[in-house]
């Protein structure tokens, strides 16, 4: 329930959720192996990379871009100030980016 005692949208909650997952990762000591995945996909893969026949072109980190946006912030910017604040906080408890989630 949100403040005025009104359910929140469920892709709201969702999105939070999202970002504190984010959160977590971006801010776990930078020798792991899922912090490093995160920032070498973060730094985009190389220009030659190409995705395999079939798979899916929106990815977890393209949701979290929208996540993102209404708040005025990107990906690096995020990952790089990290661990000075909470990413799911930043944001506030709004609806997300005003679209169902995939």
């Amino acid at each position: 329930m949100g403040r005025t005692g009104q359910p929140r949208p469920v892709t709201s909650v969702i999105a939070k959720r999202r970002l504190r997952l984010f959160g977590h990762l971006a801010r776990v000591d930078p020798s792991q192996d899922h912090s490093r995945m995160l920032r070498a996909a973060i730094n985009r893969p190389p220009a030659d990379w190409r995705r395999r026949a079939g798979r899916p072109r929106w990815t977890w980190l393209r949701t979290i871009e929208l996540d993102l946006q209404p708040c005025n912030l990107g990906l690096s910017s995020v990952d790089a100030c990290a661990g000075s604040f909470k990413v799911a906080s930043a944001c506030g408890d709004g609806y997300a980016h005003g679209r169902a989630t995939r």
